[in-house]
């Protein structure tokens, strides 16, 4: 990635406005009253304390979990192998390169970040995610003074493919557009699915739709990376040492036989203490449903949270008396026996979402976990689990959260008076589009027809109290009366608020195209919106000085491209 020192050079300009939107759940809580759930999570991330007692943690309890210091410097110096073999079969730049042999140091530990292997790289946080794991590696390192490297860890394992084939563009800047991979085999980890032929023409019409200049970094990026992959997992990778290599970012996929061997002995160990890891999942769960939250994991009671590779499928195993077994039967074995097959056979099993922490922290020296609104959420469920096989969580740091505002949405929100927090928040929106509507035509349509609402009810009051002396019978015609009226009242608005929207249909289309694209389906721009969406059209530069200057949670952004330079 271009240095962002560079990208003054090409006028781009990052101006941040404050986003109000408070983010909601366990991530919220986190960021805006920690003491509140202290107890759910390892620490403050922003407390300087929290940071250097993991480290000295680290020193201690993570090399004792692997028995001792001559244990622990050999697995060290075996990761770091074969992380840089896996990097070098890939082209990774020399820096990163560096950095994963720097992991066979004892002093060496890691910030570590995630997610599955999306079509493009998937939503905009995927970038942002590296971007906060970078940041924090470079910070920690001099405030610590000890070696401090960034890993990506690639989710390939994950066979949510349905969710993973799919990446959203912005049409013209204003509409969304979804682009997919065709659809494929279920039950298959994404990571080692091969790259579907009609990837090429819908990287084409993609990059086309997002205005990325055809020799431009995004589509040379996108190409090249593409060009060189068989696999998903693979061409995921290459995209993000593309981006990230030369920022020192580490690579990590879990599906490479190095790295399973490695971390086999965590989830053997984790079968060996089966009772006592399920206990503690249900302490978490039941920690998280104390604050009045509803849990993110669903746990069912003979969920292993393991999984087996039989015929290439990832098969979830359950718990059936004394047995492990796959749902359909498909493999079988005594849960005595678990811990044996996975150390003799470590390509054919797989950690759940549930164990899958405890391995990555088990495999690496984990100073702290970068996370999104999700992870922050599932990831307190899973803390007690980690004492079972003698482990603590890393600190879990929220990730950069800021929303890119182009500078034709800029002009126009300025245009049309509205903050950007307006247009991203859609009751905000409404309540102004409504101000506006009504200051256009000189009538508020909603207000007028809550009065006459109320005299209705008057009317109707006042004709119950006449009549009640005539019959009894009549109050309840005069009821079902007055539903009739109030129905009819409720259509007649409703064509009133259509007919209004209609007379100003380009206005309404205008502030319903600027919140979509700020806040897509109502929500955070970044878990929707693909970054070569975002950032093709623009100079590589501006995506590098954003994520480097971007404030970093808990501070939540407007990110608004300077108009007054042209980027292009």
């Amino acid at each position: 990635m271009v240095e962002a020192t560079r990208a003054s050079d090409v006028g781009c300009t990052w101006r941040f406005v404050a986003d109000p939107r408070p983010e909601g759940g366990l991530a919220g809580l986190l960021s805006r009253d920690f003491p509140k759930v202290a107890h759910l999570f390892p620490g403050d991330p922003r407390d300087p304390s929290a940071w250097a007692r993991r480290s000295l943690w680290l020193a201690d309890g993570w090399v004792g979990a692997h028995g001792g210091a001559q244990a622990a410097g050999l697995h060290r110096r075996e990761l770091a192998r074969a992380l840089a073999g896996y990097l070098a079969r890939l082209g990774a730049p020399e820096r990163a390169l560096a950095e994963a042999r720097r992991i066979g140091d004892p002093a060496t530990v890691v910030v570590v970040t995630g997610q599955q292997a999306g079509f493009l790289t998937g939503p905009a946080y995927t970038v942002y995610k590296a971007a906060t794991a970078v940041r924090l590696a470079r910070q920690k390192e001099a405030e610590l003074g000890r070696p401090v490297v960034p890993v990506f860890w690639i989710a390939s394992e994950d066979h949510d493919y349905e969710e993973a084939r799919v990446a959203w563009a912005l049409e013209s800047g204003r509409r969304l557009t979804p682009f997919a991979l065709p659809p494929g085999p279920k039950l298959r980890s994404v990571g080692s699915l091969p790259i579907p032929p009609a990837a090429e023409r819908l990287v084409a019409e993609f990059l086309s739709l997002s205005e990325a200049p055809p020799d431009g970094w995004a589509a040379t990026t996108v190409r090249t990376t593409l060009a060189r992959s068989r696999t998903l997992g693979e061409w995921f990778a290459r995209q993000m040492l593309e981006l990230f290599g030369e920022e020192g970012l580490v690579v990590l996929d879990p599906m490479e036989p190095g790295i399973r061997r490695l971390a086999a002995p965590a989830l053997a160990r984790a079968a060996e203490e089966l009772d006592r890891v399920l206990a503690a999942l249900a302490d978490g769960e039941a920690a998280v449903r104390a604050l009045g939250l509803r849990p993110q994991m669903r746990m069912a009671p003979d969920d292993l949270h393991l999984f087996r590779y039989e015929g290439g499928r990832r098969l979830a195993l359950r718990r059936e008396g004394e047995r492990a077994t796959t749902r359909a039967g498909e493999w079988s074995a005594a849960l005595a026996d678990l811990p044996g097959a996975i150390r003799s056979e470590p390509e054919r099993f797989s950690p759940g979402a549930a164990l899958r922490p405890l391995v990555q922290d088990w495999l690496l020296p984990s100073l702290a976990q970068v996370v999104g609104p999700g992870e922050a959420a599932y990831l307190p469920e899973v803390r007690p689990a980690y004492g079972a096989i003698g482990l603590e969580p890393p600190l879990w740091a929220p990730r950069l959260a800021t929303t890119v505002v182009w500078p034709e949405w800029a002009r126009a929100a300025d245009e049309e008076g509205l903050a950007l927090a307006e247009l991203a928040s859609g009751s905000l929106r409404r309540e102004r589009l409504k101000a506006r509507l009504s200051e256009l035509d000189g009538v508020d349509v909603e207000a007028a027809f809550d009065r006459a609402r109320e005299a209705v009810d008057a009317v109707y009051a006042e004709l119950e109290g006449r009549l009640s002396g005539v019959s009894p019978h009549l109050a309840e015609i005069g009821r079902a009366n007055r539903r009739r009226v109030e129905w009819q009242l409720d259509y007649f608005e409703r064509k009133a608020l259509a007919h209004q929207r209609r007379a100003h249909r380009r206005l309404w289309r205008r502030w319903e195209e600027l919140g979509s694209v700020l806040a897509p389906g109502g929500g955070p721009q970044d878990r929707v919106v693909n970054a070569y969406a975002l950032f093709g059209r623009f100079p590589r530069a501006c995506l590098a000085r954003l994520l480097f200057e971007a404030p970093l949670p808990p501070e939540r952004s407007f990110a608004v491209l300077d108009a007054g330079r042209s980027p292009s």
